[in-house]
């Protein structure tokens, strides 16, 4: 006998970000009002500020609300969205949450470091840049 009851699911709420590294994060969520049906699964998808989808879709089992989403850049803001799924359809996307994965130190040590004194309270440091594009140079004081 048919459920006249049954709706699609709501959007899944108070999405929350924990546990940022450098190329991962760790997501949870409330489940939400399941329509009187069980949800099937649960969609994330993710981009970076310029709104691109750069990221998804991943599917979670229905009976989980967390998921570490790996591999992403370090340094990066990132916008993540989830949304669910029921028999009867799915819902509209959660409202979107923002991140940015930390930074991450260079993979290379600077070649070519030369130091030359210029008085007794100051030295000029040069060095070769690195093509490792996490390499970031900072002035120094």
């Amino acid at each position: 006998m048919p459920n006249y009851f049954s709706d699609i699911p709501d959007a899944p709420q108070n999405l929350e970000v924990h546990d940022i590294s450098s190329r991962n994060v760790r997501l949870t969520w409330n489940k939400p009002f399941d329509g009187n049906s069980p949800i099937l699964q649960y969609t994330v998808m993710w981009r970076q500020i310029n709104g691109e989808v750069v990221g998804g879709p991943i599917s979670v089992p229905g009976s989980e609300t967390t998921l570490t989403v790996r591999g992403l850049r370090p340094k990066t803001r990132y916008f993540f969205r989830v949304k669910c799924q029921n028999s009867l359809g799915e819902s509209q996307f959660g409202a979107e949450v923002a991140a940015t994965t930390l930074e991450e130190p260079p993979r290379h040590a600077p070649e070519e470091v030369r130091a030359i004194t210029l008085s007794s309270r100051a030295i000029n440091v040069t060095w070769k840049v690195s093509t490792d594009p996490l390499f970031l140079c900072t002035k120094l004081h």
